[in-house]
């Protein structure tokens, strides 16, 4: 690949509708030898259920390149604001007032 075609800068478009995003106080991430699935989803309080609000599925490429972004991005905002606390122990999906749900 040309040197110049590596560096073109590529516009992102974002249609109407989704301009607002959607709000994700919970996701979960499940893979197969050729993709990641991330499920953002949201927990209500008083509900038994957790409400997945947006399913992205990724190849292994991608995700990696979306977890060194994200990795990137939570050092710079830590760097502003502060540590992210985590509960201790292994990952769960975790809301405060729900129990944990081991993945």
């Amino acid at each position: 690949m040309s040197e110049k075609l590596q560096q073109k800068k590529m516009k992102f478009h974002i249609d109407p509708q989704n301009e607002g995003g959607q709000y994700s106080n919970i996701a979960t991430v499940i893979h197969s030898e050729t993709e990641f699935l991330v499920d953002f989803g949201m927990f209500l309080p008083g509900r038994d259920s957790i409400r997945i609000a947006s399913r992205i599925v990724l190849s292994p490429r991608t995700a990696k390149q979306f977890l060194i972004a994200l990795n990137q991005n939570i050092q710079n905002y830590e760097s502003k604001f502060g540590e992210i606390h985590l509960p201790k122990g292994p990952p769960t999906i975790h809301h405060p007032s729900m129990p944990d749900i081991a993945q």
